[in-house]
């Protein structure tokens, strides 16, 4: 592999919202690297000639967004300590040899997002999480990381679910409650929500959000709302929160983290974590 020039990119459908290549060509620029990184939308009915694609010209590696990030394991052939525990990879190696090599970033950027924000000091022993997808798988390691004790999953597949929480019986100390995302429970005794679901995404989802103005009302007024949706900065669900006067926080910050990581990954170069930033919100 030629490594003057990175040949990077996201898989992932779909990713007109994606901004993960301003962050990343900011990441190339930091450290003095050439390279390119971009989006490919793929199917999942394409995500094996995608990965065959990538592989046979000369790139360094990519990452892995929705609705691929826990169907890609099948096509490594080795992951790492993390994504092996978590069972979802969001970043992808590239070797010279042409193996693969799945990572887990996801984890280190939500941790990094919280611990970032100056909300080290709030309590996230019980958490909700609104979704069960591939970041959600993370994002319940991270909580657990965190100090969670108690997580409620409002799910709309509740079955899905209950079979999905099955792997995840033996690897995380964390009491699993689930209810239906149409009938969520009150927040009176939550410390942290978390929204993992698309709503709220620029695009056809953008004016939706995943709970309700009376649910939030419920909320105790120390409660960190984290919406992991980042296009656009201010969702629905957080000028919801905002207006009710709940701390809030997007998922920039944890998209910028894991990126950071993914790209010390493939380049062995720690990039500016402020370059990243400044590429997206000038």
């Amino acid at each position: 592999m030629n490594k003057d020039f990175y040949k990077l990119g996201i898989i992932g459908y779909p990713l007109s919202h994606s901004i993960s290549p301003a962050i990343q060509t900011a990441a190339l620029h930091s450290v003095k690297l050439y390279g390119s990184y971009e989006k490919f939308e793929v199917a999942e009915n394409e995500l094996k000639s995608q990965i065959d694609y990538l592989r046979e010209n000369d790139y360094s590696g990519f990452n892995v967004t929705i609705p691929h990030k826990i169907n890609i394991i099948k096509f490594l052939d080795e992951l790492d300590e993390t994504a092996q525990r978590i069972g979802a990879v969001n970043t992808v190696k590239i070797n010279p040899d042409g193996t693969l090599q799945g990572y887990n970033t996801d984890i280190t950027g939500f941790i990094n997002s919280i611990l970032n924000n100056d909300c080290t000091s709030k309590n996230f022993k019980n958490a909700k999480l609104l979704g069960c997808g591939g970041a959600a798988l993370a994002v319940i390691f991270g909580l657990e990381k965190l100090g969670c004790e108690n997580l409620i999953i409002s799910v709309r597949n509740i079955e899905k679910t209950h079979a999905f929480l099955e792997q995840l019986k033996n690897k995380t100390t964390i009491k699993f409650k689930i209810e239906d995302i149409n009938n969520q429970s009150t927040l009176e005794n939550v410390d942290i929500l978390i929204n993992s679901t698309p709503l709220g995404t620029k695009g056809t989802n953008e004016n939706s959000m995943p709970t309700t103005r009376e649910l939030l009302k419920s909320a105790n007024k120390n409660i960190l709302i984290y919406d992991l949706v980042y296009n656009p900065l201010q969702t629905m669900l957080l000028k919801t929160a905002t207006d009710l006067k709940l701390s809030s926080m997007n998922g920039l910050d944890m998209l910028i983290y894991q990126g950071a990581e993914a790209f010390k990954i493939w380049t062995n170069k720690t990039p500016a974590i402020d370059l990243m930033k400044e590429a997206v919100i000038l």
